[in-house]
């Protein structure tokens, strides 16, 4: 939809904004609400008393030699990558 139809339309829509992705139209105050959801649900790094099934991407890193590097075992990592791509496609709705 071009800026001049979304203007045209906009005054049946007040208080929402529409998702271009998914032709959607959302209470803007909704998207709100749900980007500060996202925020909160960003993983951190797997971490145990016992090192060694800690994961190697933790601040305090993992006793097993086998698990070398910072290179995150625990999921955090993709996890984390999906809830950024979702906050900047609703952040994307709000002009925020």
């Amino acid at each position: 939809m071009s800026d001049v139809d979304r203007r045209l339309y906009a005054h049946d829509h007040d208080g929402m904004v529409q998702d271009d992705k998914y032709g959607e139209w959302y209470h803007e105050s909704a998207v709100r609400e749900l980007v500060e959801a996202l925020a909160k649900c960003k993983r951190l790094h797997y971490y145990c008393d016992d090192c060694w099934y800690t994961c190697p991407a933790h601040p305090e890193g993992s006793c097993n030699d086998d698990k070398k590097g910072a290179v995150c075992n625990c999921g955090a990592d993709e996890w984390n990558a999906k809830i950024d791509d979702l906050l900047t496609h609703y952040k994307g709705l709000t002009d925020e």
